[in-house]
């Protein structure tokens, strides 16, 4: 018979480990882009960003290593973002409007690195790379996120997970005149309003937040984003 362990003892519900929506401060670890797992969007992308929290006070995050959970932890909450709540798709509209895939995501790259202080950066890539996947991984060998703490409008698209609790598929709202989803000066960031940037799914509204389950993080990009376009 083994012996009573006291290591997963927790009391209350305590801090989420992961990233909810509102007004946020976070570290950008990478970029990736994924295809979501919807019918007829094989050649989509969502641009994911991965996020960590600033570091958070009386607090143990997650495992960094998952197959070492004794091994460090991430001093503050962690998520994936999209970029958009839309997926990145080749499509022609009703208008006769074509919308190329890999435009949209230099558009919203162009967006991240006027916020971030990189357009150095961004125009030295100027016909540089023959594909955009080519471009994120340039992104993230040339780390220009790093060291950036970065002032964050989340959105929010409710979901039930597998063991029936909410949570949170969350995209950076669009970059306007009036505010950005993302940058290095609070100044410019749009404030969050749950009215505008929580997404409320039927049957999902009210339920009890899961805190602690980290499988939320792959179940939520594969099967999100909308299958729409923002004009």
């Amino acid at each position: 018979m083994s012996k009573l362990s006291t290591k997963d003892v927790t009391l209350g519900g305590g801090t989420s480990k992961f990233l909810q929506p509102g007004n946020q401060v976070i570290k950008i670890d990478s970029i990736s882009l994924e295809t979501p797992n919807i019918p007829g969007m094989s050649e989509g992308y969502n641009f994911m960003i991965h996020a960590e929290s600033e570091p958070l006070e009386n607090f143990e995050g997650l495992p960094i290593d998952r197959d070492a959970p004794d091994g460090d932890k991430y001093l503050g909450q962690i998520g994936r973002i999209r970029g958009s709540r839309y997926i990145f798709n080749n499509t022609t509209l009703p208008s006769g409007r074509k919308i190329e895939r890999d435009v949209e995501i230099l558009k919203l790259i162009k967006n991240l690195c006027i916020e971030s202080d990189n357009m150095k950066w961004f125009d030295a890539q100027d016909k540089k790379h023959d594909l955009i996947e080519d471009f994120i991984d340039a992104m993230n060998a040339d780390e220009i996120f790093k060291g950036k703490l970065f002032y964050a409008c989340v959105a929010g698209k409710q979901y039930t997970n597998k063991t029936g609790y909410v949570n949170y598929d969350l995209y950076l709202p669009p970059f306007t005149r009036e505010g950005k989803a993302l940058s290095i000066l609070e100044k410019n960031v749009t404030v969050f309003d749950p009215k505008v940037h929580i997404l409320e799914t039927a049957g999902a509204s009210g339920t009890k937040v899961d805190i602690d389950n980290s499988d939320d993080l792959a179940e939520a990009s594969t099967t999100a984003g909308d299958n729409d376009f923002e004009l």
